[in-house]
Order: C-alpha cells, then structure tokens, then sequence
C-alpha cells in the first residue's frame, strides 16, 4: 500500500513539474542549466576556499 502511495505522489510530483517547466522541450534546457549552475556555484566555492587559504 505504501509503495503504491509513493508511486503515485512520485508521478504527480512529476506532472507538476512537466507543467511546471511548460513540457518536454524544456526539460533537457533545465537540466542543462541545473547542471551548470551547479557547476558554478561550486567552481566558486573552491575559488573563495582557495582565496581564503592564501590569505
């Protein structure tokens, strides 16, 4: 009964978030901005790391 529960909020978590990204042609987009977010949100982490250690 559970696991059907959570496979059932898993999809409608995932029909919100297919409306809310106006369908499947942004997904990829979004990812791909996600990732390089992350990417630079980190890249400047280590560069203030970096700056710290130094100073």
């Amino acid at each position: 009964l559970h696991q059907t529960y959570g496979s059932v909020t898993h999809s409608l978590e995932d029909i919100l978030v297919f409306q809310m990204l106006g369908g499947t042609a942004y997904i990829p987009m979004y990812n791909f901005l996600a990732r390089g977010i992350m990417i630079f949100y980190y890249f400047i982490t280590i560069l203030f790391y970096t700056c710290f250690f130094f100073l």
